[in-house]
């Protein structure tokens, strides 16, 4: 988990750019200790989040063009891996979590 997100170990958060094409990408890995999740979209594309590599463009939680999606202020927040995927390439997704 430390060579994926390199300042967890000084921090309780993390926060960047990913870039999102045609080929599913992992936003964020599995992590028990996960308390919220932002996912915005700056791009004028749409992009689909899924829960494994499988996810496809048309076939996942759609986030549209310059939207956010977040999960923060539920209770019972997902822990595990999401992905990402869209149906143009180089599109720019910005993405911010925190741990309990």
């Amino acid at each position: 988990m430390a060579s994926e997100y390199p300042n967890l170990n000084t921090s309780p958060y993390f926060y960047g750019p990913v870039v999102i094409g045609t080929s599913p990408v992992r936003l964020v890995a599995k992590y028990p200790d996960r308390r919220a999740l932002i996912v915005a979209n700056n791009s004028s594309s749409e992009i689909f989040l899924g829960f494994d590599n499988g996810v496809e463009a048309g076939h996942g939680i759609p986030i549209k063009a310059n939207s956010v999606w977040t999960d923060a202020g539920f209770r019972d927040n997902f822990t595990g891996e999401i992905w990402a995927v869209a149906s143009s390439a180089g599109l720019d997704i910005r993405i911010a979590w925190w741990v309990r």
